[in-house]
């Protein structure tokens, strides 16, 4: 007897086809069951005695012992992980990449101090090569600000931003009126 759902040979348990063929000719669906499934079977595999386990200290030592490695495959890199992308002709390294055209017809580089093109802050020659941020004197500061305030269009220089910091003594007495 067999079933086209393939559950009852697979699993030797009756599929629901079978179980509605035996209900209209008065059969036993159990009787079409596996020996394995059932209960008789589950008390005779209990039936042979079981020796309890010794100790844990007395347990025979094995003759070799199993290390067993991570697998190399499964542990995390450090940095950043590869692309598992697979490359095709457009990903030729040889090509030429249009960066020409982006520099000719590109943003320029316009300097925040003086707000001439072709260079940027850092690099700006009215700048000082000495400054407080690098570690220069007051002098130098001074200096700076001496030059751009002489530049005429020096907008975002340190001469017209106000000074703001406050003293030690306007930290600790807050209230009092300031000189």
């Amino acid at each position: 007897m067999t079933c086209t759902c393939g559950k009852w040979e697979a699993n030797k348990i009756p599929c629901s086809h079978l179980i509605a063929v035996c209900a209209k000719h008065n059969h036993d669906a159990t009787e079409y069951m596996d020996r394995f499934y059932r209960v008789e079977e589950r008390y005779h595999s209990y039936e042979p005695i079981f020796q309890p386990l010794k100790d844990r200290l007395e347990w025979p030592e094995p003759e070799e012992r199993r290390i067993v490695m991570p697998n190399p495959r499964l542990i995390r890199e450090k940095g950043r992980p590869k692309s598992t992308r697979i490359c095709n002709e457009m990903d030729d390294e040889d090509r030429e990449l249009p960066t020409s055209l982006w520099i000719e017809n590109g943003p320029k580089l316009k300097c925040g101090l003086c707000r001439q093109e072709g260079h940027n802050r850092r690099r700006c020659p009215t700048r000082n090569v000495a400054s407080t941020s690098h570690g220069g004197t007051k002098e130098a500061a001074l200096q700076q600000r001496e030059v751009c305030s002489s530049n005429t269009v020096a907008m975002s220089c340190v001469a017209k931003v106000p000074d703001l910091r406050r003293t030690m003594d306007e930290v600790v007495r807050p209230n009092e009126e300031i000189q």
